[in-house]
């Protein structure tokens, strides 16, 4: 990521849209997914001056201006800097006044621990489409009640011939959803063999890190019964491994080496059939360490040699572990940072965050950069630090940078007040007007000269007598010389448990 250009950090990575899937099929609303997004920049999203503003709530933290961007101003599809503060001088002489004197003035008490944790979840489908869920209406077959409705199956492509040298196939690979008497009965993916050549069924790219540990199962059926005892092979898992070097994976979860032509160790997934077997569902399961970092392929296979058309699959799952867990007794929850106060208070704060550097491309809410592929790790700084210095050669976690943020404002005492202030303009050092909003930051001229308030809760406006009520809590306090973290002022990095 740069700093260089006209983008934010947030313009220059990506989130995989599987974070905000709960199962297959179902997702977050709209707002939920802003509000995940949202927490884990501490920032806000807003309407101010005929505006949308995305403001992260620590660059308030200083006393100088805020670093950004205007978008689509002044000329559409263009980016021009924005350099200012958004202060409003709050007193009797002002433009903005209190209504009255009073206001309704909260302290906030100092945290000992200021904990941001991140928990490890794998996606609800780590192999894209796993469910075979995913795809588009054919046709209904059969006559009620008894149908079977018929899909497509995205992110997966049928291939065909020598595993080296695929061509795209024809044959069928379908979602099948059976009813029987007007009840749900089955529903898996058929695979169509072809009488010359083998049938794949090719997944997306599953990224993975060295040492992990994978099991992958599925589920598989003829919906026949064999005559005879036979050996089928149902499938095959790739590793195109980031050095350029390739391994199959064979029954016992040993990979082995490969080519890049496919020619060598060719390891299949086998199943066996005794006579008679292969009409119901059969369980295949199979656990590894993965040995270099890569992506793996999963394709399921129907081979030239079973008796029958067609195999039946359903229930496909992978599990990966990272390898930090190989030393851990306990099962890995997530992992958390922490800063500790050198004050004798007893309340503390922990906060879950959806998204971070994650462990492993699969976990939920893994940040990547602009290539969707590479985590992004310990390369995150400010452009500013709260004393307002360029700190370019700060390298932190994204969870750090967080709990960084918060620590700020749980180190010492904070004053909230909940006022009432008449006035809906203010004039910025240029002399030009705007409306107040959330934007705005409050400087009380006559009460608090030292303080600047940064507005929560912009509760009501009365346009008719132009005052306004609103929360505001002390973010500046400009007596303190320091602001960034002391020697007595610990952080910690550190994993918690199931």
């Amino acid at each position: 990521m740069s700093s260089a250009s006209n983008q934010t950090g947030i313009d220059q990575c990506l989130i995989d849209a599987r974070t905000f899937e709960q199962s297959p099929g179902v997702f977050d609303n709209g707002y939920t997914v802003l509000e995940k997004i949202n927490r884990a920049w501490s920032q806000t999203l807003f309407q101010w001056n005929s505006l949308w503003v995305i403001l992260r709530i620590p660059e308030l933290f200083r006393t100088g201006n805020l670093v950004g961007f205007n978008t689509n101003r002044p000329t559409v599809g263009n980016r021009s800097a924005v350099n200012t503060r958004y202060d409003i001088e709050v007193g009797v002489q002002e433009d903005v006044k209190p209504v009255v004197p009073e206001m309704l003035k909260t302290v906030i008490k100092p945290k000992k621990h200021t904990t941001i944790q991140f928990d490890w979840q794998q996606y609800d489908q780590v192999i894209c489409n796993e469910s075979f869920r995913y795809g588009t209406f054919i046709e209904t077959t059969g006559t009620p009640p008894d149908e079977t409705d018929k899909y497509t199956i995205d992110s997966w492509t049928v291939q065909q011939g020598p595993i080296g040298t695929p061509v795209s196939s024809t044959k069928i690979f379908q979602r099948h959803v059976v009813f029987a008497n007007n009840r749900l009965d089955d529903e898996y993916a058929i695979l169509q063999k072809d009488s010359s050549v083998n049938t794949w069924a090719r997944s997306c790219n599953v990224y993975v890190s060295k040492d992990s540990d994978m099991t992958f199962s599925l589920q598989y059926s003829l919906k026949n019964a064999m005559g005879y005892t036979k050996v089928d092979a149902i499938g095959l898992i790739q590793l195109y491994a980031s050095d350029g070097t390739y391994y199959t994976m064979d029954d016992d979860g040993i990979f082995y080496q490969s080519n890049s032509s496919w020619t060598t160790n060719v390891k299949l997934l086998q199943v066996t059939y005794a006579s008679g077997e292969g009409e119901d569902w059969g369980d295949y399961e199979v656990s590894g360490n993965i040995p270099k970092d890569g992506y793996l392929n999963f394709l399921i296979l129907k081979d030239t040699t079973s008796p029958f058309d067609y195999v039946y699959f359903r229930g496909l799952s992978l599990e990966i572990e990272p390898k930090v867990q190989k030393f851990r007794r306990l099962k890995i929850k997530g992992d958390y940072d922490r800063y500790t106060i050198d004050r004798d208070v007893v309340n503390t704060e922990t906060e879950t965050i959806f998204l971070d550097d994650a462990q492993l491309q699969i976990h939920r809410g893994a940040i990547l950069e602009s290539d969707g592929i590479t985590l992004t790790n310990d390369e995150w700084y400010r452009r500013t630090d709260f004393n307002g210095d360029v700190t370019t050669d700060e390298r932190l976690t994204f969870k750090r940078q967080h709990a960084l943020a918060k620590w700020y404002m749980n180190r010492g005492y904070k004053t909230k007040l909940d006022v009432n202030l008449f006035g809906l303009k203010w004039k910025d050092q240029f002399d030009v007007t705007y409306p107040i909003g959330i934007i705005n930051t409050i400087k009380f001229v006559d009460d608090a000269p030292t303080k600047i308030f940064a507005i929560t809760n912009l509760k009501e406006i009365d346009f008719m007598n132009c005052t306004w009520s609103a929360t505001l809590i002390e973010i500046v306090d400009t007596t303190i010389a320091d602001n960034e973290p002391g020697a007595t002022d610990v952080h910690t990095f550190d994993y918690y448990y199931e």
